[in-house]
C-alpha cells in the first residue's frame, strides 16, 4: 500500500522546539479507527551523519532509534524545501481494555 499524506495533515510546530516553523511538522493521522500522533523532523546529513535541523529536536531522534532499534541514517522523505524523517505513534488509550477472558471448562 502506498499513502500519499494530504498537504494540511502535517502543521508547522518548529516554534515550539525554539526553531524555524517547518522544521518540525506534527498532525494526526487516523487508521482503522485509531488516531496517531505523525511528526516530521527536518534533517540534515553529511557524509552518513544525519542531525535534526534543529538541534533541539535531535534527542527526538535519539529517543526514537532507540525505541525502533532501527540505525541511522533514518530513510526520509521531501516535503517542501526540506528532507524529513516520519515518525507514527498511536495516542495512548483513555481506557486499556484486556481481551476478556475465556470461560473455565467445566
Amino acid at each position: 500500500m502506498r499513502l500519499t499524506l494530504p498537504s494540511d495533515l502535517l502543521r508547522p510546530a518548529g516554534e515550539d522546539a525554539g526553531a524555524a516553523p517547518e522544521a518540525w511538522l506534527y498532525g494526526v493521522l487516523t487508521i482503522n479507527g485509531v488516531d496517531h500522533h505523525i511528526e516530521a523532523i527536518a534533517v540534515t546529513g553529511v557524509d552518513g551523519h544525519q542531525a535534526a535541523e534543529a538541534p533541539a529536536l535531535d534527542e527526538s531522534l535519539d529517543l526514537y532509534l532507540e525505541a525502533s532499534a532501527a540505525e541511522r541514517p533514518f530513510d526520509t522523505v521531501a516535503i517542501g524545501e526540506r528532507r524529513y524523517v516520519l515518525f507514527l505513534t498511536p495516542f495512548s488509550a483513555s481506557t486499556w481494555r484486556a481481551a476478556p477472558e475465556e470461560p473455565e471448562e467445566p
